[in-house]
Protein backbone atom coordinates (compact mmCIF):
# COMPACT_ATOMS: atom_id res chain seq x y z
CA UNK A 1 0.00 0.00 0.00
CA UNK A 2 2.81 2.37 0.86
CA UNK A 3 4.43 1.79 -2.52
CA UNK A 4 1.19 2.77 -4.26
CA UNK A 5 0.94 6.00 -2.31
CA UNK A 6 4.57 6.85 -3.00
CA UNK A 7 4.07 6.11 -6.70
CA UNK A 8 1.04 8.39 -6.87
CA UNK A 9 2.95 11.17 -5.12
CA UNK A 10 5.93 10.80 -7.48
CA UNK A 11 3.64 10.85 -10.52
CA UNK A 12 1.79 13.96 -9.34
CA UNK A 13 4.23 16.52 -10.75
CA UNK A 14 4.75 15.01 -14.23
CA UNK A 15 1.06 14.23 -14.61
CA UNK A 16 0.07 17.77 -13.67
CA UNK A 17 1.19 18.88 -17.13
CA UNK A 18 -0.55 16.13 -19.14
CA UNK A 19 -4.10 15.59 -20.31
CA UNK A 20 -6.76 14.50 -17.86
CA UNK A 21 -7.21 11.17 -19.65
CA UNK A 22 -3.52 10.34 -19.24
CA UNK A 23 -3.66 11.25 -15.57
CA UNK A 24 -6.71 9.10 -14.93
CA UNK A 25 -5.20 6.14 -16.78
CA UNK A 26 -1.98 6.42 -14.74
CA UNK A 27 -3.92 6.62 -11.46
CA UNK A 28 -6.07 3.65 -12.45
CA UNK A 29 -2.96 1.63 -13.33
CA UNK A 30 -1.37 2.36 -9.95
CA UNK A 31 -4.56 1.47 -8.08
CA UNK A 32 -4.95 -1.71 -10.13
CA UNK A 33 -1.39 -2.64 -9.19
CA UNK A 34 -2.21 -2.13 -5.51
CA UNK A 35 -5.34 -4.28 -5.82
CA UNK A 36 -3.47 -7.08 -7.62
CA UNK A 37 -0.64 -7.02 -5.07
CA UNK A 38 -3.17 -7.17 -2.24
CA UNK A 39 -5.03 -10.08 -3.87
CA UNK A 40 -1.78 -11.99 -4.41
CA UNK A 41 -0.75 -11.39 -0.81
CA UNK A 42 -3.92 -12.93 0.61
CA UNK A 43 -4.39 -15.69 -1.99
CA UNK A 44 -4.76 -19.12 -0.45
CA UNK A 45 -5.27 -17.85 3.09
CA UNK A 46 -8.39 -18.47 5.07
CA UNK A 47 -10.56 -15.40 5.66
CA UNK A 48 -10.21 -13.74 9.02
CA UNK A 49 -12.38 -15.03 11.82
CA UNK A 50 -15.00 -12.44 12.80
CA UNK A 51 -14.68 -10.96 16.26
CA UNK A 52 -17.17 -12.22 18.84
CA UNK A 53 -20.20 -10.03 19.48
CA UNK A 54 -19.78 -7.60 22.35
Amino acid sequence: MTVGIITLVVLTVPLAFTAALTTSIAAAAVLLGVAVADARHFAGRAPEVPSPPA
